[in-house]
């Protein structure tokens, strides 16, 4: 299968088109333009391209690092959503990775939050997690896997044991 990068495809398509007007350009007025003027503006004209494109993926790179970040920091449950959940009988079973969030509460350890979608008519979980419900239902016990996921991953787990380096953390883990 052939891979095409499309932004250069985009770069020779206006390349061409910008290469032939100035070459036109020149057969129509070749005293006023000479072909070392047709070559110095496409040089020009060719910087000016890479510029845009580098300013369009530095924007496009800074908008996809504040989506991630607004996204943390909800997920940290620090801020109230904007948006209402559903009522817990319509909302999906599925145990989310929240950020690796994990509360203690008396005896029993939560991993993880419940999943803010609404559920299927007839099914217990949302359209994605029909598909790929990683980390199983938030309303039954959670599985070994799981816990082992939270253990190496989860930087909350790590302060709620007191560990401080990955030595530490895996003699943790080990133990448990």
């Amino acid at each position: 299968m052939i891979m095409i990068d499309y932004n250069n495809v985009l770069y020779h398509i206006y390349y061409d088109i910008i290469q032939n007007l100035l070459y036109y350009i020149h057969t129509v007025y070749p005293k006023l333009f000479t072909k070392k003027n047709v070559i110095s503006e496409i040089n020009n004209i060719i910087l000016d391209i890479k510029k845009i494109n580098k300013l369009k993926k530095k924007k496009i790179k800074k908008k996809c690092v504040i989506r991630l970040q607004k996204r943390k920091e909800l997920n940290t449950g620090l801020f109230q959503r904007k948006i209402k959940l559903p009522e817990n009988i319509k909302r999906c079973h599925s145990r989310v990775w929240a950020n690796g969030k994990i509360v203690k509460k008396e005896d029993k350890i939560i991993y993880g939050d419940r999943c803010c979608r609404t559920i299927i008519v007839n099914k217990h979980y949302c359209n994605q997690h029909l598909n790929n419900n990683r980390y199983g239902n938030y309303n039954e016990e959670v599985s070994n896997n799981v816990i082992n996921i939270y253990k190496k991953k989860s930087k909350l787990y790590q302060k709620l044991i007191g560990c401080k380096n990955d030595k530490e953390i895996n003699k943790q883990i080990n133990t448990i």
